[in-house]
């Protein structure tokens, strides 16, 4: 059988660190086409210009690594091979740039922009990871769950999932005159029952979770106590650790509300700020 392998996709993977087995594997090839390719091409000098160092998990003893298992638990794609996927929007590169740093991964970006078809600029970041299964199971999202971790790192993990698949709504209600907020998780049954027991485990607060709405298997684990929003909040948020600080200028703006109308009750347990 003969395949169209162009230079364009050849590039694009080498680029991205792709060994010639995983290129092979994502073609659907052999890996004596993709290197008949590569010499075709003239793109040798490259294939080794961009070879990163190998990474393994290993065991979870850094913030570093409970922070990438949440997030890829929650948002990362399991591709062939133990490929990992992760892909934001560019307005988040600064996540995937974090965890490229950590695993020696290399992010691209997408600046394709159309609004019919809801496409936008991106950030994506491919890395294999061979013991990524043992940590967080998959490849499909139903069959993940969120990875187990010691009491200390906890709270990176659950920051992790926070960046990838979490969101902090709030606003004022006109009618009341008082500010309203949400915190949720949209994501599987199996990771959103892990992140509910860290949760209960950790912070001692409740949560429900309930199917969306015309989503098979995706589900949203939600709470919007505001003294269990504060406490989670604050939780995951008490030391300088802070990747995606969108969502923690958000958090702050929030806190910065409440406490001027004199209505926020942090526990000083978790009021510990970041420092700039």
């Amino acid at each position: 059988m003969k395949y169209n392998i162009t230079k364009e996709q050849l590039t694009n993977y080498l680029f991205d660190g792709y060994t010639n087995r995983e290129i092979a594997d994502a073609m659907g090839c052999s890996k004596s086409n993709v290197w008949h390719f590569i010499t075709q091409y003239g793109l040798a000098e490259l294939q080794e210009k961009y070879k990163l160092p190998n990474y393994r998990i290993d065991k979870i003893d850094t913030k570093e690594k409970a922070y990438i298992l949440g997030a890829i638990c929650c948002d990362g794609a399991l591709r062939a091979n133990d490929v990992v996927e992760m892909t934001v929007a560019k307005i988040d590169k600064e996540m995937v740039d974090f965890i490229a740093d950590c695993i020696y991964g290399r992010v691209r970006i997408d600046n394709t922009y159309d609004k019919a078809t809801r496409r936008f600029p991106r950030a994506r970041l491919c890395k294999k990871i061979p013991d990524i299964k043992t940590f967080i199971g998959g490849p499909a999202k139903k069959d993940r769950h969120f990875p187990i971790v010691n009491d200390e790192l906890s709270r990176y993990a659950l920051l992790g999932a926070f960046d990838a698949d979490g969101c902090l709504t709030w606003g004022w209600r006109k009618d009341k005159g008082r500010i309203w907020h949400k915190v949720s998780f949209t994501t599987s049954l199996s990771i959103a029952i892990g992140i509910q027991n860290t949760i209960i485990k950790h912070i001692g607060i409740s949560t429900i979770i309930r199917p969306k709405s015309g989503k098979e298997d995706c589900f949203v684990l939600e709470f919007a106590n505001r003294s269990d929003i504060l406490k989670f909040l604050g939780y995951i948020y008490q030391d300088d650790f802070v990747v995606l600080k969108r969502k923690y200028l958000k958090y702050k703006a929030l806190r910065l509300e409440l406490e001027e109308n004199g209505e926020s009750r942090i526990s000083e347990q978790y009021r510990a700020e970041p420092t700039e």
